[in-house]
């Protein structure tokens, strides 16, 4: 069974106690942000959850850089000079 608050995890503004005596502050963007960032690299990210009240796993995967691509960087002296 899936836990319906792993649903909208990735939300913006979106946070699992939204009470206003909740425990933790933050705004909710951490997540989408982290979800921003993986996808412009071209990669997932996922979250599970096994029980409530246990936390969460977050998984990311990113593709490897080809050959081919890693010749086309930029070296860092290229880009300061």
């Amino acid at each position: 069974m899936v836990d319906p608050a792993l649903l909208y995890v990735f939300d913006r503004f979106r946070q699992a106690d939204s009470t206003s005596t909740r425990s933790y502050s933050g705004l909710g963007l951490g997540l989408a942000i982290a979800r921003y960032l993986v996808e412009q690299h071209n990669g997932t990210i996922q979250a599970e959850s096994f029980d409530e009240g246990q936390g969460a796993t977050f998984i990311v995967r990113l593709p490897l850089r080809s050959q081919n691509q890693e010749q086309h960087c930029s070296s860092p002296e290229s880009v300061y000079h």
